[in-house]
């Protein structure tokens, strides 16, 4: 395809160049006409000198053909229209056959004047007639050059002026109008030629709105270039036809004969640039049609648009897919049409990118947009383009893209944002340690448990291989179990273990890890899942329940052993009562009588408090009555320690009359804390006891008032087998508060230990209530 028209800045400058030209001359002319100079009037004494007045129109015609070429309109006016009248003036003298007395006003009794001339002072008619034609051709460039007709009139009239003055020029170089020299047709001076040949040459090169290629022709100028040439040839022949009655017999012809052969190749050069301007024409729009077919296979059709007037053409299979009927044709080929058809929403984004390319801020214009089919759903355009012509003021006038129907493109876009959207909310929602990983065991994502766990970032670790992440930093055992399991996963099997990960702390969690294989349609490995779940609370509980389970069974053992020895203890008891009433005071082994019955004393003691404090509950029901069970351990626990003056004090005036709590294990806790505060608290001292709710929590505090626990084993108080008594004659083994606190975690709750202003100690006990 031809390049196409756009704006030349070289024609602008070549146009104001040829006007400098012209200029130039006439302010030669006109000086020499002030100084009285020959040399500056004419070239040779047997030439015409350049009129005065000429040489005035001829400057104000190179001041409007500047104006034209560098864009400031505000010069061609003026110049066009004192050009228009001066030439205008002089013709109508020169038809009227007289003499108005404006010659006189440019110097007309000047010595510089040809003697010759029939009019003294008065400018050649072919200057008048140059001046008038050059008038309107200003004009229509200075207003009118972005328009064909503006364009067409200009060139037309350029090409008129050239040649009235190269005709001429070569006439005289020639010899062939020696005789008429100073004529009124072909009295044109030397400078005079020179200069309208400039002043036509820049009509023309501004009216030649193309990029330098030769191969496509202004519509102008096959008829600018044979109306020029036949009135050049009409002004020969005028002119010869002027001297005929001095010719000889032979040469009378030669003014027909000129006419005839100037006509017949005026005639021949118009048609036969006519015929390559239709040839290149036909050239291009065939190109055109093969360009555009071989577009339309590749995307959705064509789009031109005329930014002079606003209209566009959008090719037919671009309003096809959008529903309408192309033949509609000019409500569809409007511009207006087709911006009504844009979204509201992206009408000012669309609008937007046109006028950042317009202004010249953008190499080309590219916008997706939705435009309303003819079914009213909305369609998602892809238009590229770009200006490719400008006018001579360098303003943009015609665009030219490509568009494309990118609705499916956009839906699946959609729908895969969407899909990925979908995977990243259930992939970071989970709670336990997800990472995807591609073949080579390399780490592609991490949810955010896992990131947040580690305290990294997805790009920190992303590309890495799994086992050099900070997961498995410096566990050289768990890094090689890891690249087991991939190559294991590779073979598409799923490999589960458990093994410890590194936190963000430094600390190793131990993990239940599992590496599960992604397979596509075809059974081949894409991808490798990797899942964390932290079972380090569970194996914390699970051991927990092991060890209450072990404590429970050897409560129940303990109560079973003492219920089967308080039987037979109850007969030794029975029965040394008997024999101690027959040992009389005198008798030697009378001391030891008292001796036997303090120690089965303590017996019956230990047996009570090992029943009681591990027997079962006996109908099995979870439900407990706080007051009374509180009230039953306080007042087996006063007897059993009434020798040690302690004083229990209970507040069970917040407590609820009944609890949905397994009374066996309630009142396990209750007796231990209690006797560990009696034990604990000094002869004459008090221990209390307090049982209230809050909203969802049962809470039980027993205070003593003892020396309190010591720092050393305060963090392990309730580990079995750890007490913090010496010499106590009913207990000290340090099972009671591994006992308690296994039995209020059975239940749900938790134990504390508190330092009370007052000394001593103080376990709380928190239940949530179901």
């Amino acid at each position: 395809m031809n390049a196409p028209l756009q704006y030349n800045p070289d024609i602008n400058r070549a146009g104001a160049l040829l006007s400098w030209v012209a200029g130039l001359v006439a302010l030669v002319g006109i000086t020499g006409w002030v100084v009285g100079s020959p040399m500056l009037v004419r070239i040779g004494p047997a030439y015409p000198p350049i009129a005065f007045n000429s040489a005035l129109g001829l400057l104000a015609a190179s001041v409007g053909l500047n104006g034209v070429s560098t864009g400031r309109n505000a010069l061609v006016l003026p110049g066009a229209a004192l050009a228009m009248l001066l030439g205008g003036a002089t013709l109508l003298e020169y038809l009227a056959g007289t003499g108005s007395g404006l010659d006189r006003l440019f110097f007309a009794h000047s010595p510089l004047h040809d003697p010759q001339a029939p009019f003294p002072g008065r400018m050649p008619g072919t200057s008048a007639l140059s001046l008038v034609l050059a008038g309107p051709a200003l004009l229509t460039l200075g207003y009118r050059r972005a328009e064909p007709v503006g364009r067409i009139i200009a060139g037309t009239l350029g090409s008129i002026v050239a040649a009235l003055a190269i005709a001429v020029l070569l006439s005289y170089a020639t010899g062939l109008l020696s005789s008429i020299r100073g004529g009124m047709i072909a009295g044109l001076s030397i400078p005079s030629c020179i200069g309208y040949s400039a002043l036509g040459l820049g009509l023309m090169r501004l009216s030649w709105r193309r990029d330098g290629s030769a191969s496509m022709i202004p519509e102008w100028v096959p008829y600018g270039v044979g109306l020029a040439m036949l009135i050049a040839t009409l002004v020969v022949w005028q002119a010869l036809e002027a001297t005929r009655p001095s010719m000889e017999s032979l040469e009378n012809d030669l003014p027909i004969v000129v006419a005839a052969f100037g006509a017949a190749v005026s005639v021949l050069v118009t048609m036969t640039l006519r015929l390559l301007q239709s040839s290149d024409a036909a050239a291009r729009v065939l190109e055109r049609a093969r360009l555009t077919h071989a577009l339309e296979s590749a995307t959705d059709g064509l789009w031109e648009l005329d930014l002079r007037t606003g209209e566009t053409s959008r090719s037919a299979g671009v309003w096809r897919r959008l529903g309408y009927e192309p033949s509609r044709g000019g409500a569809l080929g409007s511009n207006t049409r087709w911006e009504s058809l844009v979204h509201p929403e992206d009408r000012p984004e669309y609008e937007a990118r046109m006028k950042r390319h317009l202004a010249g801020t953008s190499d080309a214009f590219e916008a997706e947009y939705r435009v309303r089919a003819q079914n009213a759903d909305w369609h998602w355009i892809l238009d590229r383009g770009r200006v490719v012509e400008r006018d001579e003021r360098n303003r943009p006038s015609r665009m030219v893209g490509v568009s494309a129907d990118v609705t499916e493109r956009r839906r699946s876009d959609q729908a895969l944002l969407a899909s990925e959207h979908r995977f990243r909310s259930m992939f970071d929602s989970g709670f336990q340690l997800q990472h995807l990983l591609d073949v080579d065991c390399n780490m592609l994502e991490a949810n955010r448990t896992s990131l947040d766990f580690a305290g990294v970032t997805i790009d920190q670790v992303r590309g890495k291989p799994f086992w050099d992440t900070p997961w498995w930093s410096g566990q050289e055992a768990g890094q090689g179990r890891l690249r087991k399991a991939c190559k294991d996963a590779l073979a598409g099997t799923t490999v589960r273990y458990q093994d410890e990960l590194r936190g963000a702390d430094g600390r190793l969690t131990l993990m239940d890890f599992s590496l599960t294989p992604i397979i596509d349609s075809e059974r081949r490995v894409i991808q490798l899942l990797a899942e964390s779940r932290d079972i380090s609370e569970q194996q914390r509980v699970e051991n927990t329940l092991r060890e209450l389970d072990t404590l429970s069974t050897m409560g129940r053992l303990a109560a079973r052993v003492a219920h089967e020895i308080n039987n037979p203890l109850a007969g030794i008891q029975n029965s040394f009562l008997l024999i101690k009433g027959a040992i009389p005071p005198s008798h030697p082994y009378f001391a030891y009588v008292g001796a036997i019955e303090r120690e089965i004393a303590r017996m019956a003691a230990i047996t009570r408090q090992l029943y009681e404090t591990y027997r079962p509950d006996g109908d099995g029901r979870e439900e407990a009555s706080i007051p009374i069970l509180i009230s039953d351990a306080v007042t087996m626990l006063q007897q059993v320690n009434r020798t040690t003056q302690v004083r229990i004090e209970v507040d069970t005036s917040d407590a609820p009359p009944v609890l949905r709590l397994p009374g066996a294990l309630l009142r396990q806790a209750v007796y231990n804390l209690v006797q560990n505060a009696v034990e604990a608290s000094p002869p004459g001292g008090t221990v209390r006891v307090r049982a209230w709710r809050t909203d969802n929590t049962f809470l039980l505090s027993v205070t003593d008032q003892g020396p309190g626990v010591p720092a050393d084993i305060r963090a392990r108080i309730f580990e079995p087998f750890v007490t913090t008594k010496s010499g106590i004659r009913t207990g000290g083994m340090g099972l009671g508060l591994s006992l308690v606190k296994r039995s209020v975690q059975a239940l749900g709750g938790r134990i504390d230990l508190r330092d009370p202003e007052s000394g001593g100690a103080e376990f709380q006990i928190a239940i949530p209530l179901r």
